[in-house]
């Protein structure tokens, strides 16, 4: 099996599940025993300071807001681009904490690139497979700036570049527009 490890899932406009309806999912494990994930396109409604208070003494200048990784509870945990904190790597750049000492450094860390989340995606063995079988997710390498893209334009912006490839991937036109409505 070739694992879709730091692929991004696309879900296709129909997909019934209303928890990924125009969701994009970055897999961040992807193996025999099923596949986690997590949606990067559902900011939620509660600011990281907020949720720092709760569990921990240290108070916490950061105001982002927690990402809805999915549907499935689990502990808090951080994208980011810093390899001395990263207790995964899910692709070239880009890395994945959960234990509290990596989080809180990471929390006091200025200008590093990372991205919170509060639950995961989650699909058992086979199941992600036979969703996509049926056509219920496209799959696109991840590159680190789809992490980081404003959540309102990453769904459109990874659709459109799925689209770009399927019209100009076979062609290989010297001179692509950057937008073929524009024609």
């Amino acid at each position: 099996m070739d694992t879709l490890q730091g692929h991004l899932l696309i879900a296709e406009p129909r997909l019934p599940d209303p928890n990924f309806f125009h969701t994009v999912v970055l897999l961040i494990e992807h193996t025999v025993n099923g596949a986690t994930g997590l949606i990067l396109n559902r900011p939620g409604n509660v600011q990281l300071s907020e949720f720092w208070q709760e569990v921990s003494d240290s108070p916490l200048e950061r105001d982002e807001t927690i990402f809805i990784g999915g549907p499935v509870s689990g502990p808090l945990t951080i994208l980011h681009d810093q390899s001395e904190w990263g207790e995964q790597s899910v692709m070239d750049g880009l890395h994945l904490s959960m234990n509290r000492e990596n989080l809180q450094a990471l929390l006091t860390e200025e200008d590093i690139q990372m991205r919170v989340f509060s639950g995961y995606s989650g699909w058992g063995p086979g199941q992600l497979e036979r969703e996509m079988h049926v056509g219920g997710w496209l799959t696109w390498p991840a590159k680190p700036e789809h992490i980081f893209l404003d959540p309102e334009k990453l769904y459109k912006t990874v659709c459109d570049a799925i689209g770009q490839d399927l019209l100009f991937g076979q062609t290989k036109p010297k001179h692509r527009p950057t937008d073929p409505t524009l024609n």
